[in-house]
């Protein structure tokens, strides 16, 4: 995927004039910066950011490095709900292709990750989920809906663009034993899109290199995909010495995940349990407007 692109290939992408994009760029609508070799260009990312702002059709993303069939499979205006089947089925079909440009279309359409996160991908693989238990789906199908999930998230990732230094560092990931990498990759994506600088560490790391991180890169925010505990008593442990270092740096503590049950919630300390990824939004939002936006 590109990074940055022509003022001739945006005006190509979008289906308007050179005249008009600059314009557009004089009213500050888009940035536009000159290379060292005086070259003007414009960021891929703040392309996106432009047409989900403002509406505007994509009517050639590959002249933005974007290999996405646009329209093709949905009849009149984009939704998550008429996305939704067509997306389910083409991941346990393989079909990544279709699969990218179905959901790339419902975010160019304005939808937030949290959104897609929860109206589009949860819905798809708890599907998934029960087709692979009653053996409807081969272990490879529901592998590879994962693989082609991440390679989804992995261009989301790139079209939002480098968040600033300057704004709040949130962590996280999931916990040793737990190797499901969805969940906590949409969540740095969400808070990214919230505004903070979200950096996910992975998957399966102990609560001591956890606990190390947070004294090491000092974030205002860590963020817990649970989806598995392996040993409970280790998990009961863990969070309690996670909790203590978080509540000793003034650091907030997020949990997300299906096997974080109620009664794992009324048990150990934390700052807030996200039932899905809008109630992360919204955390995130909250959070980064209490601390001022520092």
């Amino acid at each position: 995927m590109k990074e940055f692109v022509s003022p001739k290939q945006v005006a190509q992408a979008i289906g308007v004039s050179e005249s008009s994009l600059k314009r557009w760029c004089d009213r500050g609508l888009l940035a536009m910066v000159k290379t060292g070799g005086g070259h003007r260009r414009i960021a891929v990312s703040d392309v996106v950011r432009f047409v989900r702002e403002t509406k505007q059709l994509l009517h050639d993303p590959k002249a933005l490095g974007l290999d996405l069939e646009l329209g093709d499979a949905l009849k009149g205006e984009p939704t998550v709900e008429k996305c939704r089947v067509p997306f389910t089925e083409s991941l346990k079909g393989g079909d990544e292709k279709r699969v990218i440009s179905l959901a790339m279309e419902c975010y160019l359409a304005g939808n937030s990750l949290a959104e897609l996160g929860d109206q589009l991908i949860a819905p798809a693989f708890h599907e998934i989920g029960d087709a692979w238990s009653c053996e409807h789906l081969q272990v490879y199908e529901e592998r590879r809906a994962c693989e082609i999930c991440l390679r989804l998230i992995h261009q989301w990732r790139e079209l939002l663009g480098r968040p600033e230094e300057s704004v709040p560092l949130a962590i996280g990931g999931t916990i040793e034993g737990d190797f499901y990498q969805i969940a906590t990759s949409m969540a740095e994506l969400t808070l990214r899109e919230s505004g903070w600088r979200a950096e996910n560490l992975g998957s399966g790391i102990p609560f001591h290199s956890l606990r190390t991180a947070i004294l090491q890169q000092e974030p205002r925010l860590v963020w817990l995909s649970i989806s598995h505990i392996a040993d409970v008593n280790a998990f009961r442990q863990g969070m309690n010495e996670l909790w203590g270092t978080c509540d000793e740096r003034g650091v907030a503590l997020l949990i997300g995940g299906r096997a974080f049950t109620e009664t794992w919630r009324k048990e150990l300390r934390y700052s807030c349990y996200a039932e899905s990824f809008s109630h992360t939004r919204n955390f995130a939002i909250a959070l980064l407007k209490g601390a001022g936006g520092n």
